[in-house]
This record gives C-alpha cells, sequence and structure tokens, in this order.
C-alpha cells in the first residue's frame, strides 16, 4: 500500500491535519485529522515501511498490548483503504 499522494498533511496547533487536493478534494469533502498514533503510522508509510513493520515499530514506542495493537492496525489501515487515503500499489 502506498500513500494517497493527494493529501497534504500539516500539524497545527499540536493536530495533524490532512488536506485533500486535486481528485481526493473532489471525492473527499472535508479535512481528516489523525491522532497522534494514526499520524505515526502515516509517518512510517511514508518513509516506505511495509504493513508488516508497523506493529514492531510501533510496539517500540507505545505501551500495549501486541495482539491489541496488530488489531487496531489493521482496522485503521482498512479504514485508510477505504477512504482513499492508502492506495494498492
Amino acid at each position: 500500500m502506498k500513500l494517497n499522494p493527494e493529501l497534504i498533511h500539516r500539524n497545527i496547533i499540536g493536530e495533524d491535519i490532512f488536506i485533500p487536493i486535486g481528485q481526493t478534494a473532489l471525492e473527499r469533502n472535508g479535512v481528516f485529522v489523525m491522532s497522534p498514533v494514526g499520524a505515526r503510522i502515516w509517518e512510517l508509510l511514508g518513509e516506505g515501511k511495509d504493513t508488516a513493520e508497523l506493529v514492531p515499530l510501533l510496539l517500540e514506542e507505545y505501551e500495549v498490548e501486541p495482539e491489541v495493537l496488530k488489531a487496531d492496525v489493521g482496522e485503521f489501515l482498512t479504514e485508510l483503504s477505504r477512504l482513499g487515503l492508502l492506495l494498492e500499489e
């Protein structure tokens, strides 16, 4: 999966805001706000990490049960894909 290049990421007063541009702006009305963990996942994907690398990396940064994190990351990625924010390669 890869990030939709038609999103601009800005951190405004501590909030991670994603603003659609181009065709994505026509398809998705509004902006997206992500939690710090969601923004970190976005950042890792932008660095070229694949989905299998996400959970081990996030476990180093956050105190959470591995099973819970794996389920949450899976749900988050599914939602990003559903919204057109992640694209199939």
